[in-house]
């Protein structure tokens, strides 16, 4: 009995695999171009960061001595590389903290936030085409969302969109192609993004602010660091959580009915 049983084990742990891909693809597929840039969006910002993180020692100290002219190229510069996913949020939340402290660093991200919202926007909307409307219906949430966004007033769709900023339920970027795909109003859609990023982007602004150099985390004591990592991570999850719960509540009634 056990030697005719092992086939079966090793042909369902390999088939279990296989149907997620052949899944994912189909989905790509349906997507069309729209797809590609799904791909790009989650793939891109990890690579950005990366890109950052290697040459921290070098950017940090350039911004910190421009002053006037950091913040804003800091912002035009998410604006531009956001827009189209090669950074990610939090790598410019931290890098404006760490150059300019709190309240610039604060301002400086979350213009540079709403810039490369709008930016995406506008790119997901050309390259959509309809086709990421047709597969909202798959995903309970978004579907929830849109019914609430297309019956709900401008107040409501505000609270919505800020929400999805707030929880996260998807990265930046592809949150920029769905609300696009959704035909979120642009004006509810940008303030609702700062609103929504706001919390956890003070978070990071102000953890980074208050580091004092690039090396300074190596020169604290190592438990004072994981002390505050801990705490950070708690806060971020907690302002997750309430995003999330906020959503289920905002939106339950258009999802029951949709």
């Amino acid at each position: 009995m056990l030697e005719n049983s092992a086939p079966c084990i090793a042909v369902t742990s390999t088939a279990v695999p296989l149907s997620r891909v052949r899944r994912a693809l189909s989905f790509l597929r349906r997507l069309g171009p729209a797809g590609l840039i799904a791909v790009a969006v989650s793939v891109l910002p990890g690579i950005g960061a990366l890109m950052i993180y290697g040459r921290l020692s070098v950017i940090a100290p350039w911004l910190q001595a421009h002053p006037f002219v950091g913040p804003a190229l800091c912002a035009g510069a998410f604006a531009l590389a956001g827009g189209v996913a090669l950074i990610p949020t939090y790598a410019l939340s931290t890098l404006c903290g760490w150059s300019f402290g709190f309240p610039v660093g604060l301002t400086a991200s979350l213009g540079g936030f709403l810039a490369a919202a709008l930016v995406g926007y506008v790119l997901a909307r050309a390259a959509d085409g309809g086709r990421v409307m047709a597969l909202v219906s798959e995903s309970s949430t978004w579907q929830a969302v849109h019914a609430t966004i297309t019956n709900g007033g401008f107040a409501k769709v505000l609270l919505v969109v800020s929400l999805v900023r707030l929880a996260p339920i998807a990265p930046f970027s592809l949150t920029n192609v769905t609300m696009a795909a959704l035909r979120v109003p642009p004006f509810a859609y940008g303030v609702g993004t700062v609103l929504g990023m706001a919390p956890r982007t003070a978070v990071l602004v102000f953890v980074a602010s208050r580091l004092t150099n690039v090396d300074a985390p190596l020169d604290q004591e190592p438990w004072l660091l994981a002390v505050g990592a801990a705490l950070t991570i708690a806060v971020m999850a907690m302002l997750g959580w309430i995003g999330k719960k906020g959503l289920t509540q905002v939106t339950a009634s258009e999802g029951a009915s949709a």
